[in-house]
């Protein structure tokens, strides 16, 4: 009987370890973080984005805080810059702003619940140029065209004064227009050879770039309006050439200290600016 008894006794103790060993693995086990997507960034400027995210599961824990972290390094957790975008399941989204121009972020979206915090899958994107920014030769932004890209002006450092060339000579094709700078200088430098204010830019080499060029009448136009007049950059006093022909002896030209516009003689000397897209 004492036999049968102790029996007894050992299967219930095996039976109790096993299932209270059971109920602490489960309780474990359902010690979840919640589950995070990072699903995209849009309407990207230079300054702002907009991010989507969303809550897949809370895991064992309501989800007491979600957002996003971002970072200009990779792996961005919450001691970065971090938005906090209510709680709960579900999609969220977050406008970032004060954002640097033309820089690459990284961002995650991330959820806190009791036992800590998970985050998303990590996105990467880089905001726009701005005007009045640096472009990519290290010259100052003027024109943004809707792909991204757009015209940079050479820095002061690299102007000059020169005449504008060919006096006397009618060179056929040049046009005043928006967006005909490049064109003009190709046909300046095949007209006039080395010595013109078009050949000058030319052949300026800065920042390891070598696709400059003299700017249009409208393209002058434009660096006053966007660079000058906001004060972005100051300008020699008198004229600066432009690319853009009037006769066989005058070509146009702009004052960009007070945005005055004239037409003089193409042996006169005046400044030299150039410009290239990007």
């Amino acid at each position: 009987m004492i036999k049968i008894h102790l029996h007894y006794c050992a299967c219930f103790l095996i039976v109790a370890i096993l299932f209270f060993g059971c109920k602490e693995d489960n309780k474990d086990s359902g010690s979840t973080l919640p589950v995070v997507n990072t699903i995209l960034v849009s309407s990207v400027t230079a300054d702002s984005a907009i991010v989507n995210g969303e809550i897949l599961n809370e895991g064992n824990s309501a989800v007491l805080k979600r957002g996003f972290c971002w970072d200009t390094a990779s792996t961005p957790d919450i001691g970065d810059d971090t938005s906090v975008n209510a709680t709960g399941l579900g999609t969220f989204n977050h406008v970032l702003t004060g954002l640097k121009s033309n820089t690459k972020y990284f961002i995650r979206a991330y959820a806190t619940n009791a036992n800590g915090t998970a985050y998303g899958n990590e996105i990467s994107f880089k905001t726009r140029f701005k005007i009045g920014g640096i472009g990519p030769a290290g010259g100052l932004i003027f024109y943004l065209d809707s792909a991204g890209g757009g015209l940079e002006l050479a820095p002061a450092s690299a102007e000059v004064q020169v005449t504008w060339g060919c006096y006397g000579t009618s060179v056929t094709g040049t046009s005043t227009a928006f967006g005909t700078g490049k064109a003009n200088t190709s046909i300046i430098v095949t007209s006039c050879g080395l010595n013109s204010a078009a050949s000058t830019c030319d052949k300026l080499e800065f920042n390891g770039f070598k696709d400059w060029y003299l700017p249009s009448l409208d393209e002058l136009k434009l660096i006053y309006a966007n660079i000058k007049v906001p004060g972005l950059d100051v300008f020699q006093p008198g004229s600066y050439w432009s690319s853009s022909e009037q006769t066989a002896t005058h070509a146009w030209r702009e004052n960009l200290s007070i945005g005055i516009i004239g037409a003089n003689p193409k042996a006169d000397i005046w400044w030299v600016r150039a410009i290239r897209s990007f």
